[in-house]
């Protein structure tokens, strides 16, 4: 009986440990570059009297001619938005998103993230999280400048399932940095003019 109980217990770990998946670290450096394209994202640097961010946008594909065109914003380095096109969303201040990245000659990758709606009920929002940081925004970051393209589909409280599409090749204005548990990482710099020398890690 014990000897089950220990194998019981030793199963439930290896389980854990296979359902947790791999952990990584991330880091972004924020760099600079003149506002204009960069492939599918178009960098806007703001600075007046009362604002002063970096802005870069990647364009989704409309769902119909009366709705407004999906978009991924990408904020200095802390913030990331996704605009699905839909004037109002239907829910309880949370809502789920599966998100199927891709890339050509890479394997595609399903993933489940859990957003917070804008004030105006327009943008799924990463919720800050006291226990785990800027984690979830740090991973999406890197993901962003990995994958050429990104499908996100919601169901709101109103019964509406959609599927977004968006275009996210070349890179927003943020290099990030991926490593993993054994230390091997991988970075994908942020697209910068040739004039213009980037920060590093």
């Amino acid at each position: 009986m014990i000897h089950m109980k220990r194998l019981l217990l030793l199963t439930a770990i290896v389980l854990t440990a296979c359902a947790s998946g791999p952990r990584f670290e991330y880091e972004l450096s924020q760099v600079y570059r003149p506002d204009g394209p960069y492939d599918a994202w178009k960098t806007t640097n703001v600075s007046n009297e009362f604002n002063r961010f970096v802005d870069s946008r990647a364009m989704g594909e409309k769902h119909n001619w009366s709705e407004n065109v999906p978009f991924v914003r990408v904020v200095d380095d802390h913030y990331v938005g996704f605009n699905i096109g839909d004037g109002y969303i239907c829910a309880q201040v949370r809502i789920s998103a599966q998100m199927s990245w891709s890339k050509s000659g890479v394997a595609s990758y399903v993933t489940e993230e859990s957003f917070v709606l804008s004030d105006d009920d327009t943008m799924l929002e990463v919720e800050w999280d006291p226990l785990r940081g800027t984690r979830t925004t740090d991973r999406l970051m890197y993901m962003l400048n990995y994958f050429d393209k990104l499908a996100v589909q919601t169901s709101d409280t109103c019964g509406e399932t959609r599927i977004t599409r968006y275009d996210i090749s070349g890179s927003h204005h943020v290099t990030t940095k991926q490593t993993d548990g054994n230390g091997l990482s991988k970075i994908i710099k942020a697209q910068v003019p040739e004039r213009v020398q980037p920060k590093s890690f």
